[in-house]
């Protein structure tokens, strides 16, 4: 623990030193309130703490008089202590969380350690959890590949773990980014699968995503199997080498930077009725990018080891693993080494996915493929996935064709690689199609419209410009909540219509699932052909149905920003 008292107070301490004022031996025959009521009337309630949180440290030492000599040295003088991770600070803390009775209690340090302060039958539970996963981890280091053991030592670790977290004071829900992100959250707030096909779309034809499929929905009707789930991960002996790698290995809880893009806001989970269908959804969606991202970083792991790469703690293969690994399942890193996660919450007050975003321009950057530097097993299982999510998806088309749907190979056009059935468009991508169709127009300087017509950027009465190309997908990628101020702002929506709020509501706050199936009864009820395949938009294919009059659906940019 770093600590050092202001100018001031620590002369005043020495002082208290030289004159016998503060006397280390009375300190020591005193109980840890004693301790802490009399540095209070000194320093401070917070200093009072911190002080002697440190005094109380010394006196683990088996030498408590040069331990005292320290202590009052590290609190004129300062050093900075290492922070530990939970489990190893606990189980280091035996005589701090277990002492013979309750008057040698070392609350001040068993709070500084923890991070909260704890009853004296607080901190026995603790030291009773932080045994059982000492015992359940012996007996995974003896089989440390055995699934049951690996679930049974991770659940001791969450069971430790969320209980010191239950202790520390809650934090207020009701944060700008929880509710300025509410409307991203309540259009994927309901049977909403779609991590499946448009996050997992990179990793279409690899066994990883689809034993993760089959398995979403287990996650989604039994938070036991989720929690199984990420204790099995947390038990795996290379989940430290994820973690160095920057895995995305995502969670729910209220802490934004931790969670998947699409439920940026918690607020949901906390509304009685609500919370559990949530909850499901929640737990579907990042207990198959989860499950998805680890198994095929251990089958990049393991292939890099049959090929003789370093791929110890420190290595850069494991981070060129994690990458190829977080690109292809849209979790794109924020600065190198995803120095700059703790701002995620910020980017999407403003954007709906900008750790999509990122992830789709390193799947297809040329140097993902070619750079010498970078791993050859990463290189290689990037160029696997991304062929293979390629040629499935051509494949998809081709038998969308045979089956009598028409499908758009102009990269201009706004259907571009669409399946059409009826007047309903299924983007079979997962929304990666308009990457680029952007650069198409950018390119050819022409765009075309849904219903084929042509124009020619630059020309004509009141002309679109390639920068109104560019500002408009720019508009296509933000957040629900911006893109409502940005319609009110220009008066109208990104495909023209005005801005209406009643449309804006519907569009922002209705789950896209109901949203899919309420436009294709209402503009295309006919179309009986197109009711099977909708029910792929509940994994994540953007299915649109425009109203008669015109190529716009009802629902405006608020689920294209989604991809």
């Amino acid at each position: 623990m770093a600590f050092c008292l202001i100018p001031s107070l620590a002369e005043k301490f020495k002082v208290g030193l030289i004159d016998g004022t503060i006397d280390p031996a009375k300190l020591n025959d005193m109980t840890s309130e004693e301790r802490h009521a009399f540095f209070s009337k000194m320093l401070g309630e917070d200093n009072a703490t911190k002080v002697n949180a440190l005094f109380e440290s010394k006196l683990l030492l088996k030498n408590q008089q040069a331990g005292m000599i320290s202590w009052a040295k590290k609190v004129t003088g300062i050093t900075e202590a290492t922070r530990m991770d939970i489990v190893s600070r606990i189980e280091r803390m035996d005589k701090v969380l277990n002492p013979a009775a309750q008057g040698s209690f070392l609350s001040d340090l068993a709070a500084q350690r923890l991070g909260t302060r704890v009853t004296f039958a607080e901190a026995q539970k603790i030291t009773d959890l932080s045994k059982q996963a000492s015992d359940a981890r012996t007996t995974l280091e003896q089989n440390p590949l055995d699934k049951t053991a690996q679930i049974a030592y991770g659940n001791k670790y969450l069971d430790m773990t969320e209980y010191v977290d239950s202790l520390k004071p809650k934090a207020n829900p009701f944060t700008f980014s929880n509710i300025v992100n509410l409307p991203k959250s309540a259009l994927t707030s309901i049977f909403h699968f779609s991590a499946s096909f448009v996050q997992g779309w990179g990793m279409l034809t690899t066994k990883p995503f689809w034993q993760a499929f089959a398995h979403q929905f287990k996650y989604f009707a039994d938070p036991q199997a989720y929690r199984d789930l990420q204790a099995s991960i947390i038990a795996h002996p290379d989940y430290a080498l994820a973690k160095e790698g920057k895995l995305g290995i995502t969670h729910l809880g209220d802490k934004l930077s931790s969670r998947e893009e699409a439920m940026q806001s918690s607020l949901l989970e906390h509304i009685p009725g609500l919370n559990k269908l949530v909850g499901a959804s929640s737990r579907a969606f990042t207990g198959f990018l989860n499950e998805t991202r680890f198994s095929r970083f251990t089958e990049l792991l393991d292939a890099a080891r049959l090929r003789g790469e370093d791929v110890n703690k420190g290595s850069k293969v494991i981070s060129d693993l994690a990458n190829v690994v977080n690109n292809f399942t849209g979790r794109g890193s924020l600065g190198a080494h995803d120095r700059y996660a703790s701002i995620q919450p910020i980017l999407n007050d403003a954007f709906f996915s900008p750790r999509k975003i990122i992830a789709t321009i390193q799947m297809f950057n040329p140097l993902t493929y070619l750079d010498p530097r970078t791993s050859p097993t990463a290189r290689m299982g990037a160029l696997r996935q991304l062929g293979g999510s390629l040629i499935a998806t051509v494949a998809v088309l081709k038998l969308a064709q045979m089956a009598g749907a028409t499908v758009e190979t102009n990269p201009t056009s706004t259907n571009f690689l669409k399946a059409k059935i009826g007047n309903t468009t299924f983007d079979m991508t997962g929304g990666n199609a308009i990457y680029a169709r952007l650069l198409a127009r950018l390119i050819t300087g022409q765009s075309t419209s849904g219903s084929g017509k042509v124009t020619t950027l630059g020309q004509g009465y009141k002309p679109e410009t390639r920068a109104d190309v560019i500002l408009n997908f720019i508009r296509g990628k933000l957040s629900p909540t911006a893109s409502a101020i940005a319609d009110a702002l220009y008066g109208k929506d990104v495909v023209n219509q005005p801005f209406s709020v009643t449309s804006e509501v519907y569009n922002k706050l209705v789950p896209i699932i109901i949203q899919d199936f309420i436009n294709l009864a209402r503009n295309d009820p006919q179309n009986t052909a197109a009711w099977l395949p909708s029910l792929s938009a509940i994994f994540g294919v953007s299915m649109e149905s425009p109203t008669p009059s015109g190529p716009k659906a009802v629902k405006t940019s608020g689920k294209k920003s989604f991809f």
